[in-house]
């Protein structure tokens, strides 16, 4: 029997397909830190980290009969996770615990940690005024993107203006957005939302 590092990876999904815990197990021990690592990038927590790790090879294992061994897995594993911390940040919207945990963050000056502890209410305040200061068609293609989860696609059949349009529009009001923050608050608050928009289109 070969050992299971010389076995190429669609032949590991196909195994696990078959519900092989070995395969399981490889596939674990080779993408796990890689998945802790791209999940710690947004939530600055082991603990939250981790749990997202669990998360997503718990949804592999129970739908592993689904997978597809002609696709790319580590790439699988990334959309899954992406997808997690999406609802994880949506959650924590709705519950102070999450808030608290998720945008404690810690910055270096001077050799010394400086702990900023961030309002999810000022947050959301400054967002939504700096959202309202935007051009009223700008602020209609951004709002049908990100509070109606439209495509630019459709987005452009919806107000009939070309696909290029809406995407430039959406990148002036992401910049626009962005140094509204940066004038009006902490400047760690322009880095949420910058963390925030790069997780939605990652």
């Amino acid at each position: 029997m070969k050992s299971l590092t010389t076995i190429k990876e669609n032949e590991l999904v196909s195994q696990l397909r078959e519900g092989d815990s070995r395969a399981f197990d490889f596939l674990y021990k080779q993408y796990s830190k890689t998945i802790f690592n791209y999940s710690f990038r947004f939530l600055k927590q082991n603990e939250l980290a981790e749990e997202i790790v669990q998360e997503v090879f718990l949804k592999i294992w129970m739908n592993r009969h689904s997978l597809n061994p002609d696709l790319s897995f580590k790439s699988f594993l990334f959309t899954i996770a992406k997808n997690l911390i999406f609802n994880f940040h949506k959650k924590a919207s709705n519950d102070l615990r999450l808030q608290e945990q998720i945008y404690h963050i810690r910055s270096k000056e001077n050799s010394y940690f400086v702990e900023h502890e961030i309002d999810w209410q000022d947050y959301q305040r400054i967002k939504n005024n700096a959202i309202n200061s935007l051009p009223k068609r700008r602020r209609e293609i951004f709002l049908l993107s990100r509070e109606e989860n439209l495509s630019n696609k459709e987005i452009s059949e919806r107000l009939n203006i070309s696909v290029i349009t809406v995407r430039n529009q959406l990148s002036i009001a992401v910049n626009d957005i962005r140094n509204y923050l940066e004038a009006h608050s902490d400047v760690t608050l322009m880095i949420i939302f910058t963390l925030q928009f790069l997780l939605y289109n990652s």
